[in-house]
Parts: structure tokens; sequence; C-alpha cells
């Protein structure tokens, strides 16, 4: 039994495999995925991409593991990560009712049989060189981007995540002769952090942005989105002297950044609210 953020995901063994290796991050696996049974929810919705790649007509059994971008596929893959080679099993799916778009608590679930045909493992995370954790890394963040662009906002923050950790295992960059190798690590690494603080942003968890702006501006003092994002979550902790700072910065940096010289505008409004209010409690306390 698997218990992701979303997703409850029970897995049934039908058919035992071979013992030996199962499915590791990065592996590539054939599958075949039928027998596929929903329980208040339409099929055709499940189907949509945006749902699950896996369970759609289009899926031509192949998969890496590590490589989805929706909840029901990631589900599924720690599943596939928990079976052996030739293995058949039934996984089944529940979705929490808060989860539903109707009102009703009805919980939702999807069932389906998974024969785990081919597993072709990559070597451990541990043996990978520099060069691929760098290449994966740009692989992830290119994706995280792609899914930003989309609204897919919490799907591009696991890629980005998923980047950052292969690049934290990257050698220490001073140890690098090669400039422009710590050069591309170090951009990548500052385009990463920004990148999560902006998801961060968008489900108004200040703290965290606030963290990752810091981690940019060690690296990039003058980071002008870091600066700008941190400011918005000193403003949304009610850090208004913070904020101000940040913004100030961001207008001498860049003279003409409209939106620094808006949200400069909303602080001081801001601030003008919070004194009438202030000025108001004190005048009924000595009154």
């Amino acid at each position: 039994m698997v218990n992701s953020q979303s997703i409850l995901c029970h897995k049934e063994i039908i058919t035992q495999g071979v013992w030996g290796d199962r499915p590791r991050e990065g592996g590539k696996c054939t599958v075949i995925i039928d027998d596929i049974v929903t329980e208040n929810i339409a099929l055709d919705e499940v189907q949509h991409a945006t749902m699950s790649i896996y369970l759609g007509l289009e899926f031509n059994g192949s998969l890496i593991i590590g490589d989805s971008d929706t909840d029901i596929d990631r589900s599924l893959e720690r599943c596939i990560q928990a079976m052996l080679h030739m293995e058949v099993s039934m996984i089944i799916l529940t979705f929490p009712p808060k989860l539903c778009s109707e009102t009703s608590l009805k919980t939702r679930t999807v069932k389906c049989k998974v024969h785990l045909k081919e597993i072709h493992n990559e070597p451990y995370i541990f043996e990978w060189n520099d060069s691929k954790k760098y290449e994966l890394a740009m692989y992830h963040k290119v994706r995280g981007v792609e899914l930003y662009r989309c609204g897919r906002t919490r799907d591009a923050f696991l890629r980005f995540s998923k980047a950052i950790k292969f690049l934290i295992t990257i050698i220490p960059v001073e140890d690098y002769t090669s400039a422009v190798q710590r050069d591309d690590v170090m951009s990548l690494r500052v385009i990463l952090c920004n990148n999560i603080a902006s998801c961060q942003l968008q489900y108004k968890n200040y703290c965290h942005v606030i963290k990752m702006c810091n981690k940019v501006l060690f690296l990039e003092p003058n980071n002008v989105k870091a600066l700008f994002r941190r400011a918005v979550a000193y403003m949304g902790s009610q850090e208004f002297d913070k904020a101000k700072e940040d913004l100030n910065r961001v207008q001498q940096l860049e003279p003409g950044n409209a939106a620094a010289r808006e949200k400069l505008r909303e602080l001081k409004q801001w601030q003008r609210e919070s004194d009438a209010k202030l000025a108001a409690s004190i005048k009924k306390m000595f009154s």
C-alpha cells in the first residue's frame, strides 16, 4: 500500500513475479495495463492527459520510473517499483473525497491490472557521473517550465524539486577545474531555486518562498527576480520594512520595473491602513 499526497494506492498480487531487481529511479519498464474499472469517476476523465498518460488510450506500454507528471501516474509508478519481473497485480487507486469536484463525499476509485513484462534498470543514482546528473537536472527543469506555462504549478514544482535534488549531489562546484562547468551548475541552481520560489508563491507558502530566494541571493545578491519574489512574500507575511527594502533595491537595479513600482504603491497603502488601525486602537485605550 502506497500513500501519496493525494491518492492511496493498493497493490494485490495476482501472479508472483521472478525474484530479482525491482524497477528503480530512471529504470525503463514495459508494462501491460488493462481491465480498467472506475467507480464514481468517469473513465474518460481518468484517461485525460492531465489525469493519466498510463491509463490513456495512446499509452504504448513503455515508461520510465520518475518521469510522470500526474498524481495517478506517480502513484502507479510507486506501485510498479514494488513489483517483480513478470509479476501481475491488481492496482487500486483511491482518491480522497476532498478532491471530488462534486459536492458529494463519494470516494472515487480506479482499478487496473498491471503486468510488468520488462525491467531495464539504470545504475544506482550514487553511481551516476556528474555529467549525467547535470543533464537530468536540465531535463527536469525544461519539463517543469513547460508544465508551469500550462498552469500546472504543482507538477512543475515536483519537476524543479527533482532537478535540484540531482544537482545538489554533484561534487562541490569549487572542485571543478573548468570555469564553464562551474558556471553552468551555479546558473542552473539559481534558476531552479527561483522557479521553486515562484511555484511556492502561487500557493502563498511565504516562508518557503523566502527560504528559496535567500538561496538565490546568497549566490547572486542582485538577482531581481529573487528580490521581487522575496518582497512579495515579506508583504504576505506582513514584514513590511523588509519588503520595502527589497522593492527599493529592485528599483535601484531596474528603475523602470513597473511591477516593483506597483508593489511599492500597495505597500504604502497597506502601511497607511495599518497606521490608521493602530491609531484608532490607541485612541480607544485612552478615551
